[in-house]
């Protein structure tokens, strides 16, 4: 069964619950102008995947982004078309209500049942996928006994704060749209926040034991936050543009609430990254982590991504899962990740988020 875990959207900005604070040598803030932005050129073509020769041996670290997305695509394409089950026994059960309408139900069923057909392999229990209002969710808990007790993880007042939710085993989801003028139309950026959360839940499966924890490092179930939620949003936009439901995989570059750019050294600095951060409301956890799976997915395929998470399900800690699946230790994939990441800042593309 899955166990209790949390990871919130809030709108369409990522926000992050709280975890156990840790005390850092490092301190990051906003940086004042004129220090570099965090963002770089917006890119000139669109991702795609191809492979790129600069990953002939992994872990380069003078790539464009542009090398870098292309090969993590084109290898997690190649090993998704290898392991795809279109007869997958397992069946998770979805549910649509207000504000969701009918055919944006559908979409939400389109993408859950095709990322269940995926990892089908991984997969050994159902979860549960509901789309709508709070109230609808309490409701449908009700009804069909789901068990695990979703309103201490995602609920608030009486009510849910979050447009999207993973708690225990259900993914919640308020709507992946909006209806104007009598018409409804997908936004592609709610339908990549929804298979964000559903990949919360199957990685839940593939590694349960840390019980909904992510702790300060030394303790035994200790998940470094940019893994965890790297992991949401890069699957949260492969999957969704693997299918076909969008035409292109997203990246961004976060920001203060305010506006303000962040430090670039914070944004390369996976250590600073392992617990919750509020530098720039949490994003800064989910953009390092997911260049940071990018490069994991490009430097040696999405396989051994994906055998990390299953190393811990066999009760590896993350340092002994990384490291016997990457060769590497943390140590040295964060130093390496540091000059990557910076690199990246004189390249030709940052990010393409305001292009979509």
């Amino acid at each position: 069964m899955i166990k209790m875990r949390i990871a919130a959207l809030v709108t369409l900005t990522l926000s992050l619950s709280g975890c156990a604070a840790q005390q850092s040598t490092t301190e990051y803030e906003a940086s004042p102008k004129p220090l570099e932005l965090a963002f770089g050129k917006m890119l000139p073509t669109p991702f795609a995947p191809e492979l790129s020769s600069a990953f002939d041996s992994p872990w380069p670290t003078d790539v464009s982004r542009l090398e870098l997305v292309n090969t993590a695509l084109y290898k997690s394409f190649e090993y998704f078309d290898s392991i795809k089950k279109s007869n997958c026994q397992l069946s998770p059960k979805i549910f649509g209500g207000d504000p969701m309408p009918p055919d944006h139900v559908k979409v939400l069923e389109d993408i859950v049942q095709q990322m269940t057909s995926v990892f089908c392999n991984y997969l050994s229990d159902e979860f549960y996928v509901i789309g709508g209002n709070y109230k609808f969710i309490k409701k449908t808990i009700r009804s069909e006994n789901i068990p695990g007790d979703y309103e201490k993880g995602c609920g608030q007042n009486g009510k849910i704060p979050f447009s999207a939710c993973a708690f225990a085993q259900i993914a919640s989801i308020t709507n992946i749209g909006d209806t104007r003028k009598g018409q409804t139309f997908i936004e592609d950026r709610k339908l990549t926040i929804a298979a964000h959360e559903v990949f919360h839940v199957i990685h839940d499966q593939i590694d349960p034991d840390p019980g909904g924890q992510i702790p300060p490092r030394g303790q035994e179930f200790f998940r470094p936050v940019w893994f965890i939620e790297g992991g949401g949003e890069f699957f949260g936009r492969l999957m969704p543009y693997y299918f076909g439901l969008i035409d292109h995989y997203g990246t961004f570059a976060p920001s203060t609430r305010y506006g303000e750019p962040v430090q670039k050294a914070l944004l390369g600095d996976l250590e600073f990254l392992e617990i919750r951060r509020q530098v720039a409301d949490g994003t800064e956890n989910y953009y390092a982590g997911q260049i940071a799976l990018e490069y994991i997915t490009a430097s040696l395929g999405m396989e051994a991504l994906l055998d990390i998470w299953v190393r811990m399900g066999d009760g590896q800690s993350f340092d002994s899962a990384f490291e016997s699946v990457t060769g590497l230790d943390t140590k040295k994939f964060y130093a390496k990740f540091k000059t990557l990441h910076d690199n990246l800042y004189a390249g030709d593309v940052v990010t393409n988020e305001l292009s979509n």
